[in-house]
């Protein structure tokens, strides 16, 4: 089961429209959906939070961190610039902030 965590250092990212987010950050959404009011653009990190595997195991569960930008449309169309980052959290295995 995953987790939702705030991430601290993140928050400057909160007003900026997600086309402004990947060309500050060079990360691009693999995935979104929406929620009420707006819409969820999903990036998965590696971040090596996940537990270590010995040889030969499986994994039990997923050991991606995802990055979740929850916007707004603030313009017409479908692109990046439409939409307005408002909350910034992470799901998944994610390492936490210092």
């Amino acid at each position: 089961m995953s987790e939702n965590h705030p991430i601290s250092d993140m928050r400057p990212i909160a007003g900026m429209t997600v086309a402004e987010f990947s060309r500050y950050t060079g990360l691009v959404p693999s995935d979104e959906y929406d929620i009420e009011g707006g819409r969820v653009f999903v990036l998965p990190l590696n971040d090596g939070a996940g537990p270590k595997l010995e040889s030969g195991s499986l994994p039990t569960a997923p050991t991606v961190c995802r990055l979740l930008l929850a916007a707004r449309r603030v313009a017409q169309g479908e692109n990046a610039s439409s939409w307005r980052i408002e909350e910034v959290r992470r799901s998944g295995l994610c390492r936490e902030s210092s």
